[in-house]
């Protein structure tokens, strides 16, 4: 029987979130239980600019967005969204998305995370359409397995 979400709100801290998960490009490697994945992940949180509803943000970040990052982020091996649903936890300012985008190295991610300087202004304009960027964040982090 699994644990009901709001157990597992403490796994996050201040926070934990309910999401929905697009899979756009599987992330490569193999994921073994107790081991590091391969590679590297940019993690992303996506809050929508303030004069879009949450469908918008979702429907422009699903459409527009993600046939951008497919093309433009040349050394990126995996890319998924996460579109929070709900939030557990602390009432801070949440994201209303996640994204994760898996490179299998860090060379990859430091030398191809855009595949041009025309790619890396393709993303940051469409990212300043539907995104409030001074309230997203970024982190780089490793990927460990766990069964539950």
């Amino acid at each position: 029987m699994q644990p009901p979400a709001e157990a597992l709100a403490w796994l996050s801290g201040a926070q934990a979130h309910i999401a929905n998960v697009r899979r756009l490009r599987e992330p490569s490697g193999t994921q073994r239980a107790g081991e590091r994945s391969p590679g590297v992940v940019f993690v992303a949180t996506a809050v929508r600019a303030p004069d879009l509803d949450a469908g918008e943000f979702d429907a422009h970040w699903r459409e527009r967005h993600a046939p951008l990052a497919l093309r433009h982020h040349a050394g990126m091996s995996g890319y998924e969204q996460l579109t929070v649903k709900r939030t557990l936890g602390a009432p801070t300012p949440n994201p209303d998305g996640i994204a994760l985008l898996h490179f299998p190295d860090l060379a990859s991610f430091r030398e191809r995370f855009y595949d041009s300087d025309a790619g890396r202004d393709a993303i940051l304009a469409d990212a300043r359409e539907f995104l409030d960027l001074p309230r997203c964040r970024a982190i780089l982090a490793s990927e460990y397995w766990a069964r539950v």
